[in-house]
């Protein structure tokens, strides 16, 4: 009997708790023409298709490097997921809406990187997180002040 092969993933996790609920954030995240204007990682962005899932999108990043990538799933003011094949991985980007107790939403990025470079290409498209959701949670509270 041969072991079955298991594919490596690595994980990370991020959040952040904005003062808005969860409709208000969802309307950021489906703009996907301004994300450019609070993810320094992003110079622009081309849906192929509305923002749903199975639709495609073109990432332009700031050094002009294109990527392809595709929502596998939209909850509207929920959730979406988007899966890119990159430098030989399968990177994942799970971002998720809780809304709390005390009227905030968290924020929850959440980053699976599979196949052999997984956990080294992982770490580096995951490192932004923390400055693009701080960057993310200032916009939201700025167009609500």
């Amino acid at each position: 009997m041969t072991p079955a092969k298991t594919e490596k993933l690595w994980t990370v996790e991020h959040s952040i708790l904005v003062n808005s609920t969860p409709a208000v954030v969802w309307r950021f995240f489906e703009d996907t023409r301004r994300w450019h204007t609070w993810n320094s990682g992003v110079a622009d962005i081309e849906m192929r298709g509305p923002f749903r899932t199975g639709s495609q999108f073109w990432m332009t990043l700031p050094d002009g490097v294109v990527i392809k990538s595709k929502l596998t799933l939209v909850e509207p003011v929920r959730q979406f997921v988007d899966e890119t094949a990159f430098a030989g991985a399968v990177i994942t980007v799970h971002h998720r809406l809780e809304a709390t107790a005390l009227g905030q939403t968290r924020v929850t990025y959440q980053l699976d990187a599979k196949g052999p470079v997984g956990s080294e290409v992982g770490p580096v498209i995951a490192a932004d997180f923390p400055d693009v959701l701080r960057s993310l949670a200032r916009a939201i509270e700025q167009c609500a002040a």
